[in-house]
C-alpha cells in the first residue's frame, strides 16, 4: 500500500507525456489478457451504436433542424457564421448542408448516423482518456455509463445535438493531445479547441478550461498560444455576429441554476433521475442530496491529495464555467431549465472526468469493484429505460410533425406561402425544399394510418390552412343529394329533397344529448337551426371529433360551410350538437 505522501507526489507530477496511471492501472496492466478490455470496448461501441441508431427509427426533422435546412440556403459568409440561439454553429451548419446536398431530406437515417458515430467516438475517447489514468476496467465502466446516459436523451437521439457532441468530442481529443506533451500534441489540441468553439457555446467553456490549465503550469507563457489562438478567433466572430440575451435580471438565478444542474447530472449518473418524459424536476429529488455528497467527497479528496493539478483545475473551471455561462444566458428561459438533457450530458461528462482524476492512484479492492459493478449495472438498466421512453416520445412527436407537413403538401395549390405549422418552417420555403431535396412528410394514406393525435393535429392544420368558417346567409341555395347521415342521437332523423333534419326527442335524457353526424358533400353544406343554437365540430382524418366546437350556428338563420378541394381524397365530416331542431342540406353550386 502506497503512503499518502507517495500518492500526493504522483498527483503533483506535471511532466510531459502520459499522466501517471496510478496503482489500479499498474495492477490491471499485468492482466494475462490485456486485450480483453479493448475487445469489450469494441463490442460496447458497436452494440451501443446499433442500439442508439435503432432507437431513433421512425423520426423526422424537428424544431431547430429546420433552421439549418430551410434558413441557411446559399454560401455567403453570414450563412455559415450567423449565430443560432447565440451559438457559433459553423460545424453543424456545414454538416447539415452537406447531408442535405448528398442525401436530401426525405430520409432521416444519414443525419441520425452522424450523431450515433459522434456519440460512439466520444465514448471511445473517454475510455482512452480514462484507461491511462485509472486502468481499462474503470475506464470501460465510465464509457458504458456515458454512452447510455439516458437522461441526456436529446444528445443521444436527436441529430440536431451533433453540435454538443462534436464540441465535447473535440474537447476530449484536445485533452489527449495535451497529454502528449510535444509540439504535435499542442497543435492538435489548438485545432480541436477551434472545432469545439465552432460547434456550440460549450466550446467556450472547454477552451476557457484549457486556458486555466495552461496558466496553472510553470511553462504557461510557452503554451499560452494553444487556447489563445482559438479564443482570439472566437472573440473576432463574437464582435461581428454575437447576439447576446444577457440580462442582469438573471444574475440572482445563477446559483440556483448551477445547484440544480449539478443535482440533475448527479442523479443521471447513478440512474436515479426518474422519468425523463415529460421534462420535469424529477431528477432533483435524489440529485440534490447526491450533489451535496459529491461536493463533500471532492473537497475531502482534494485535501487528501494536497494539491489541485492543472488538469483538475481545467475540468473544474470548464464545468463551473459552462454552468455560469448557461445560467447567465438561459436562466430566464422556461424551456431550458437546468435539468434539460443537453445540460445533463455536459455535466455528466465532466463529472466522470473529475471522478477519473480523483481516482488516480487509488487501489480498488475486490469488494469495492463488485459494488461498483453492481451500481453500474443498476444505473445502466435505469438509463436504458429512459432512452426507451425518449425514443417512444420522439416517434410519437415525429408522426405529428410528418402529418402536419403532409397537410402543406396536399394543399400546395392553395396554402398561404406564409403559413407556419411549426417554428422555422414556412410553407413557401418548405415546398421549395421538397421540390429540390425530397419530402419527409406523410402522404394522406399515411396520415390516415397514423396515431389519433397525429390525425387530429392534421385536421387542425387543415382547418387553419383552408381558413374554414361558417358563412352566414339568409336563404342560401341548396340542391343535389342529401348529405350522408353517419350517426345520430337524442332525436329522430328525416330526409326531404337535399336535406336531412334532426328533431330532438320530446323526452330528453341527460345521458344522451341530441347530435347529428353527416359527411360534407363536395359542394358544401347549408345549415339551419331553430329553437336554439347548434355547435359544430369538424374532422377529416381523426376518428373522433374535437371537444372544442369549430363554430356555432345561430338559431333562426342559415349558414354555409364550404371546404376547398385539395390533393387528398379523404372526405370531411361534421358533428352538429343542437339545442333544438337542425337541418343540414347539400349546398347548390360548385365548391369555393
Amino acid at each position: 500500500m502506497a503512503s499518502r505522501s507517495d500518492l500526493r507526489a504522483r498527483e503533483r507530477r506535471p511532466g510531459p507525456g502520459l499522466p501517471d496511471r496510478g496503482l489500479l492501472a499498474t495492477q490491471t496492466a499485468r492482466l494475462d489478457r490485456p486485450w480483453l478490455p479493448w475487445a469489450l470496448l469494441a463490442l460496447l461501441l458497436v452494440a451501443g451504436g446499433a442500439f442508439l441508431y435503432r432507437s431513433g427509427h421512425d423520426q423526422i426533422f424537428w424544431y431547430d433542424e429546420w433552421e439549418f435546412l430551410l434558413g441557411r440556403n446559399g454560401h455567403s459568409v453570414s450563412t455559415f457564421l450567423r449565430p443560432h440561439n447565440e451559438h457559433l454553429s459553423l460545424v453543424p451548419v456545414v454538416v447539415y448542408k452537406l447531408l442535405r446536398a448528398t442525401f436530401g431530406i426525405d430520409g432521416y437515417g444519414p443525419y441520425r448516423l452522424v450523431l450515433v458515430l459522434l456519440d460512439v467516438l466520444s465514448a471511445g475517447l473517454l475510455f482512452v482518456y480514462a484507461q491511462r489514468r485509472v486502468g481499462p476496467w474503470l475506464a470501460l465502466g465510465a464509457a458504458a455509463l456515458f454512452l447510455f446516459l439516458g437522461p441526456a436523451w436529446e444528445v443521444m437521439l436527436w441529430p440536431f445535438q451533433i453540435a454538443w457532441v462534436a464540441a465535447l468530442a473535440s474537447g476530449l481529443g484536445a485533452l489527449l493531445f495535451l497529454d502528449r506533451g510535444d509540439r504535435l500534441g499542442e497543435v492538435g489540441a489548438s485545432v480541436l479547441l477551434l472545432v469545439a468553439l465552432a460547434s456550440t457555446g460549450l466550446g467556450v467553456a472547454i477552451a476557457g478550461g484549457v486556458l486555466v490549465e495552461v496558466l496553472w503550469r510553470n511553462d504557461r507563457l510557452r503554451r499560452l498560444w494553444i487556447p489563445g489562438i482559438p479564443l482570439l478567433l472566437y472573440l473576432a466572430w463574437n464582435l461581428g455576429y454575437s447576439e447576446s440575451h444577457f440580462s442582469r435580471r438573471t444574475l440572482p438565478d445563477v446559483p440556483a441554476f448551477i445547484a440544480d444542474a449539478a443535482a440533475s447530472s448527479a442523479s443521471a449518473l447513478v440512474g436515479l433521475a426518474g422519468p425523463v418524459i415529460p421534462l420535469s424536476e424529477n431528477s432533483l429529488a435524489w440529485g440534490r442530496p447526491l450533489a451535496v455528497v459529491a461536493v463533500v467527497v471532492l473537497a475531502w479528496r482534494l485535501v487528501q491529495i494536497g494539491t489541485v493539478t492543472p488538469r483538475m483545475a481545467m475540468l473544474l473551471a470548464s464545468l463551473v464555467g459552462f454552468w455560469i455561462l448557461t445560467a447567465v444566458g438561459r436562466a430566464g428561459f422556461a424551456f431550458t431549465p437546468p435539468y434539460s438533457s443537453r445540460y445533463v450530458y455536459v455535466g455528466g461528462a465532466f463529472a466522470l472526468l473529475i471522478v477519473i482524476e480523483l481516482l488516480r492512484g487509488v487501489a480498488i479492492g475486490r469488494t469495492a469493484a463488485i459494488l461498483l459493478g453492481a451500481a453500474l449495472a443498476v444505473a445502466l438498466v435505469a438509463n436504458l429505460g429512459a432512452l426507451r421512453d425518449a425514443s417512444r416520445y420522439l416517434r410519437e412527436r415525429s408522426a405529428i410533425r410528418a402529418s402536419n407537413l403532409g397537410t402543406i403538401e396536399m394543399t400546395r395549390d392553395t396554402v398561404d406561402p406564409g403559413f407556419s405549422p411549426a417554428p422555422f418552417i414556412l410553407a413557401s420555403t418548405y415546398l421549395a425544399a421538397v421540390a429540390d431535396y425530397g419530402s419527409p412528410a406523410f402522404s394522406p394514406a399515411q396520415i390516415a394510418g397514423a396515431s389519433e393525435e397525429a390525425r387530429a393535429s392534421a385536421d387542425d392544420n387543415l382547418v387553419k390552412i383552408h381558413k374554414l368558417a361558417l358563412t352566414p346567409a339568409g336563404r342560401p341555395a341548396t340542391g343535389g343529394s342529401p348529405p350522408v347521415v353517419e350517426g345520430s342521437s337524442g332525436g329522430s332523423v328525416s330526409t326531404a329533397r337535399s336535406c336531412v333534419t334532426l328533431t330532438p326527442s320530446v323526452y330528453r335524457s341527460a345521458l344522451v344529448k341530441p347530435g347529428l353526424d353527416v359527411g360534407v358533400p363536395a359542394g358544401g353544406l347549408v345549415l339551419r337551426a331553430s329553437g336554439g343554437p347548434a355547435d359544430l365540430a369538424l374532422r377529416r382524418f381523426a376518428t373522433a371529433f374535437p371537444a372544442a366546437p369549430f363554430g356555432t350556428l345561430s338559431p333562426g338563420g342559415g349558414a354555409t360551410l364550404r371546404i376547398p378541394a385539395d390533393r387528398a381524397s379523404q372526405p370531411w365530416h361534421v358533428h352538429i350538437a343542437p339545442a333544438g331542431r337542425v337541418s343540414a342540406c347539400a349546398a347548390g353550386g360548385p365548391a369555393a
